[in-house]
Formats: C-alpha cells, sequence, structure tokens
C-alpha cells in the first residue's frame, strides 16, 4: 500500500512568489513573515511601508521584499509588482488584505463617504487581483481575500460601549461583497488553474490608546473560545490555502473566528 505523507512538504511554499498588499498592517505583516518562512519570496505592498516591521526571528529560508503604492491606483499597483514579477519568472500568489474605513455609526453619512469605504474595503481587491493574474506564471496560483465575519453577521453597536469605534454602515456590505467576488472568481479563474478562497477573520483588536478591559469582556462573552484572535491565529488559514494542500479548494470562505458566529 502507498503511503501517503502529510508533512511539511505539503505545506511548503519554497520558492513561491506571493504579494501581499497591506503587508505593513497588524495581520498582514505577520502573514508576510509566516509565508517567508514557509520558504516564499514575498512582496509586502502598502501605502505605509513605513509601519512595516518583520516579527520574525532567526533562520528564515525565504525573503520579504517592499514596495510603496498607492493600492486603489490600478497602474500604480501593476508598477510596483511588475519587476517582482519578472524576478521571480512570474507570480503564484496574492494575499489581499488591505483594508481601509471610518470608523462609527452615521445613518446620515454622505455618499461619497459611503462610496470611499466601498472604495477603500471592496473595490481595489477587485483591481488588485485583475492585474496581479496577468502576472502569475503557468504553474497553478492562488488568491487569498482576507475579509471579515461582518461579510457574514451584522455588527452588534453594544459591544462597542461608548467608544464610538463601530463598523460604519458601509463596510458589512463591503466585506459581504468579498466573500462573494471571490466566488464569481473562482469560477472565472479556475481555466487558468488560479484558485481564489477567502479568510473571514473575527474579533482581532489591535490595541490602540487605553487598555478597556470592559470591552475585551464585551467581546470574549460572545465568543466561544473564550479569547480574542492573535494575528498568529489566521496565518495557517492563509498558508493552506496558498499551498498544495489546499489544491483541490477554490470558491470558498475560512472563517477563523473562535465560534463567534455559531450564535
Amino acid at each position: 500500500m502507498t503511503k501517503t505523507v502529510l508533512g511539511d512538504a505539503l505545506f511548503s511554499l519554497d520558492r513561491r512568489a506571493i504579494v501581499v498588499t497591506g503587508g505593513a498592517g497588524y495581520l498582514g505583516r505577520v502573514i508576510c513573515a509566516a509565508l517567508r518562512d514557509r520558504g516564499a519570496d514575498v512582496l509586502c505592498v502598502s501605502s505605509q511601508i513605513g509601519e512595516f516591521e518583520d516579527p520574525a526571528e532567526g533562520r528564515s529560508v525565504g525573503s520579504i521584499s517592499s514596495e510603496v503604492c498607492d493600492l486603489h491606483d490600478e497602474e500604480a499597483f501593476d508598477r510596483a509588482i511588475a519587476p517582482f514579477a519578472n524576478q521571480h519568472g512570474g507570480l503564484n500568489g496574492l494575499v489581499n488584505c488591505s483594508v481601509r474605513s471610518a470608523r462609527g455609526i452615521n445613518l446620515d453619512m454622505p455618499k461619497d463617504v459611503f462610496n470611499a469605504t466601498i472604495q477603500g474595503v471592496f473595490t481595489h481587491y477587485f483591481t488588485s487581483a485583475r492585474t496581479a493574474v496577468r502576472h502569475f506564471n503557468a504553474s497553478p496560483g492562488s488568491i487569498v481575500n482576507i475579509a471579515s465575519i461582518w461579510g457574514l453577521v451584522a455588527p452588534d453597536p453594544r459591544v462597542y460601549l461608548d467608544l464610538e469605534n463601530e463598523p460604519n454602515l458601509a463596510l458589512p456590505p463591503s466585506e459581504a461583497a468579498i466573500l462573494q467576488m471571490t466566488k464569481y472568481l473562482a469560477v472565472l479563474m479556475a481555466e487558468k488553474e488560479i484558485r481564489v478562497n477567502s479568510v473571514a477573520p473575527g474579533w482581532f483588536p489591535k490595541k490602540r490608546g487605553e487598555e478597556r478591559p470592559d470591552y475585551m469582556a464585551e467581546i470574549i462573552r460572545r465568543v466561544p473560545l473564550g479569547r480574542i484572535g492573535k494575528p498568529d491565529d489566521i496565518v495557517g488559514a492563509v498558508v493552506f490555502l496558498l499551498s498544495g494542500a489546499s489544491a483541490y479548494m477554490t470558491g470558498q470562505q475560512m472563517v477563523i473566528d473562535g465560534g463567534y458566529t455559531l450564535w
């Protein structure tokens, strides 16, 4: 009987060229390091590269480079990734992980603010994917869109107490659009041997300002696993979706939320 080996090789990203948008962000920089440590050569593309810090220590087998780019400018994004793609004989993967939106509920928000959220959360995922695909090489490729549980369920304003940092009204429909676009792109790109999947993180709050144990308590009591997410919690799903371990998986979403959406 032939023995099937489900070891590190199955999840290896050795010699794969992967672009990560928003790679200087809270989740993005940890994703970049995880991909690098699996053997990938990673290009971190962000509008705020000055914030990029490589959190990994010790020996690494891949590499991380970076480019400053307005991700909403499709031509600028193309110019940013083209040299990296050419250097590596084409891209093997793309991780879309750049989301910026105003916070706070405002039912009277101006239409341009609403549209700016859609642009900042959803539209550039499409343009980044469309542009990156032109640089994919002949081997099978993978795109991973980092979305949010707010594309699956509605935020509960009561969780945010007096912080006034609730997701604005345009954010949930934008996140839902990412999940649906992922499915359609998976169909359209299947003939190119490019898989498209999404990851929907739950509560991964970044510390801002003073400690608010009451806010943390509101979140944690709604999560079956009893804690908030840490950036390291998401990297396994991303590595899986970019690697050969998920070779027959496309158009799907992986929810990393500690069980929050179960209730």
